[in-house]
């Protein structure tokens, strides 16, 4: 039987680089639920938000995906314990503290124009081992094609862009600024941490207004550095699941959904997802609709600053400047 040519060419790349999909961009912008779309497909393993892994896995045991805390799963105890070697060389501190020590947005301009002093050179290299190695061994104990990493920073897929090991296909996700900084807003409790009265954290609309616009803008700077890139809103992800899942894996070179999502429904079943939104735990059919809640909760005085302040990106990504437009938007889709 003669292979078709989409094994021949994962079979080539897996002889020279890990693929992996970096989902870039800012908090509360859907990227869990993107992760866990693209997760349904054969091949694809949803990794959530890989950033965090060290602190917490190994420090604070949050819980994975799949219900148990990190050091009772059995995928993710194996993955670290490979990753650390039996002598466990670095302790969990020491692995954070190389990690703060690269992993910044000020840093992002030497990552970049790969103009690091030594003492950086030398942390990014020790770093980066550690995320290859993480990254060779969820593939070689999942057995999948393509890792899907929904970490957002861009400070993380700039280290991940110098990798030689790395092949880095890049999702910059975004999100209508008000509904973001609405969610921001938004008090929930965060089920992975073992205290239950644990909330997420909560940000200003004009903060996250900022933070929106320094994450968007850095991370379109991926597009310089990574093997593809590809701008996905996420108001036509909650339209359509099936045509963005099958466009971001075609940019990575495997088939797509294959009609998955039901009047907008879809099945997700277990994941081993490392960090993200608490849907990431649930399990079953899960109707996806747009969120439009900031359109009548969010006060006038809240949108107009947070409009104000995202004014450029906002039109770059074509989202309507006013209320009024959103609502005609929103009642088109």
């Amino acid at each position: 039987m003669t292979p078709d040519n989409d094994s021949v060419r994962w079979a080539i790349m897996a002889e020279r680089k890990q693929p992996v999909l970096f989902i870039a961009g800012t908090g509360r912008s859907g990227s869990t639920l993107l992760d866990r779309l693209l997760g349904r497909t054969p091949g694809v393993f949803s990794a959530g938000e890989v950033r965090y892994i060290w602190k917490n896995s190994l420090v604070d045991d949050h819980l994975c995906g799949c219900g148990n805390r990190f050091s009772r799963c059995e995928l993710w105890s194996s993955i670290t314990a490979d990753v650390l070697g039996p002598d466990r060389s670095m302790t969990p501190q020491e692995i954070i503290d190389v990690k703060w020590s690269i992993d910044r947005m000020r840093f992002i301009p030497s990552l970049a124009l790969d103009a690091m002093t030594p003492r950086q050179r030398l942390r990014l290299q020790r770093y980066r081992a550690l995320l290859e190695a993480l990254y060779r061994s969820i593939r070689d104990q999942t057995n999948c094609r393509l890792i899907v990493d929904s970490s957002k920073d861009p400070s993380h897929g700039f280290v991940l862009a110098t990798s030689p090991e790395i092949d880095l296909h890049v999702v910059h996700l975004v999100r209508d600024s008000r509904a973001v900084a609405h969610s921001w807003t938004r008090r929930k409790l965060d089920p992975a941490r073992r205290r239950r009265s644990a909330m997420m954290p909560t940000e200003a609309p004009a903060r996250s207004a900022m933070m929106w616009n320094v994450h968007n803008s850095l991370s379109s700077g991926l597009r310089s550095t990574a093997a593809s890139y590809r701008r996905v809103r996420y108001e036509d992800v909650v339209a359509d699941p099936d045509a963005v899942v099958d466009e971001v894996l075609a940019q990575c070179g495997l088939s797509g959904a294959n009609g998955q999502a039901t009047n907008g429904s879809v099945e997700l079943g277990l994941q081993h997802t490392i960090s993200g939104n608490p849907m990431r735990f649930e399990r079953g059919p899960i109707v996806v609709k747009h969120d439009d809640e900031w359109l009548s909760a969010m006060s006038a005085r809240d949108k107009m600053v947070v409009s104000v302040l995202t004014t450029p990106l906002l039109l770059t990504y074509g989202y309507p400047l006013t209320v009024a437009g959103a609502i005609r938007q929103a009642a088109g889709r």
